[in-house]
């Protein structure tokens, strides 16, 4: 009889053990993508409050330029705004519903929005954008832009 109490009082230890270590995880901050204030996603798809979705293209000098896949996803870090695949497609997921903007997306990717030498025309849902660094990021966006050397 005390063995069964004590392997009882041994399994009630370990579930409170793990559901103070749980609820320890859950209020403990979520890491940041390097260099940005944008949080990773500690459980991948995992309890999402928001995922939408843009399709950002780019061109230079009338020439598109490639959006790598797995912007923003590392071993340890799927950043809140990354891309999958290689087709232009803005992926924005968050525990908890955010804004989120195109220089948080650029911040991820680790390149200037602005680029140096050239003159940028941004455009979303075929509309001028007068500041693409604050440019919200909203579902079903389509984002343009067009970089021209400024000669």
């Amino acid at each position: 009889m005390n063995r069964k109490l004590l392997i009882l009082g041994g399994v009630g230890v370990v579930l409170v053990g793990l559901l103070v270590m749980s609820r320890v995880m859950e209020s403990a901050p979520a890491p940041l993508w390097k260099g940005t204030t944008i949080s990773c996603l500690v459980n991948g798809h995992q309890n999402l409050a928001q995922h939408i979705h843009q399709e950002l293209s780019i061109t230079k000098d009338g020439v598109a330029v490639p959006i790598p896949s797995n912007i923003g996803i590392t071993q340890g870090c799927m950043a809140e705004v990354h891309t999958h695949e290689a087709d232009g497609t803005i992926h924005v997921e968050s525990i908890e519903p955010k804004t989120f903007t195109l220089q948080d997306f650029f911040a991820v990717y680790g390149q200037p929005l602005e680029q140096e030498g050239y003159a940028l025309v941004a455009r979303s849902n075929g509309e001028i954008v007068e500041d693409p660094a604050s440019l919200v990021l909203v579902d079903h966006q389509t984002i343009e832009l067009e970089y021209t050397s400024a000669e």
